[in-house]
């Protein structure tokens, strides 16, 4: 029923003692301005240390841009580099066209993003942005609540250190996906607890 490949990393898994198979859930946020300082500032940056910071900041300044357009009015009063505490113009620009596009397709919440991200063809407007690519997809889904897993450098290196010569992210996925199946755990849990065996 399964691959090789997803029982080859479910023993792996098993063979961790270090390895919390029963991590806490992520949870949401409930906020949108805290969803997309998320989504956007996590590519290849510390999540402890420089991005989960930022978005404590956002939910603590702004409360109330827990919509899209709460946010938007925000960015625009504030500006995303300081609404951010960033610098660098290709994030607060990746910002700016993800939460535009969202409020042209009347996305205003969480549960609004869940359903519209999941809609067959939507998925497509959100990576044709320039920066948005398949991991950052997956990673919206997961801070909206959806089962899957975000392809990033520690499960990559995770799935190396099980052994398993795989490089396609699709393949990746369909993998962890297996094996969590296997293992009897939520997708995002499996997530959850790989990023923080190999972050510690």
């Amino acid at each position: 029923m399964y691959s090789d490949s997803a029982n080859r990393l479910a023993d792996f898994i098993c063979s961790l003692p270090d390895l919390n198979r029963q991590p806490t859930e992520r949870c949401t946020y409930g906020h949108m301005g805290a969803t997309l300082t998320d989504a956007i500032l996590q590519p290849g940056l510390n999540y402890r240390t420089v991005v989960y910071p930022r978005v404590r900041s956002v939910i603590a300044r702004f409360p109330d841009a827990t919509s899209t357009t709460a946010f938007w009015a925000v960015l625009e009063s504030h500006t995303p580099a300081n609404v951010l505490n960033w610098s660098h113009p290709e994030k607060l620009r990746r910002l700016l066209e993800v939460a535009s596009l969202l409020l042209d397709r009347r996305v205003q919440t969480e549960a609004d993003l869940r359903c519209w991200i999941l809609a067959p063809g939507h998925a497509k407007f959100l990576l044709s942005i320039k920066g948005v690519g398949p991991k950052t997809l997956d990673y919206v889904k997961l801070l909206t609540g959806i089962p899957t897993v975000a392809i990033d450098r520690h499960i990559r290196k995770f799935v190396a250190m099980a052994g398993l010569e795989i490089d396609d992210y699709e393949e990746i996925k369909c993998v962890v996906l297996e094996s969590a199946e296997i293992l009897e755990l939520e997708p995002s849990a499996l997530d959850h607890s790989i990023w923080h065996y190999l972050s510690r």
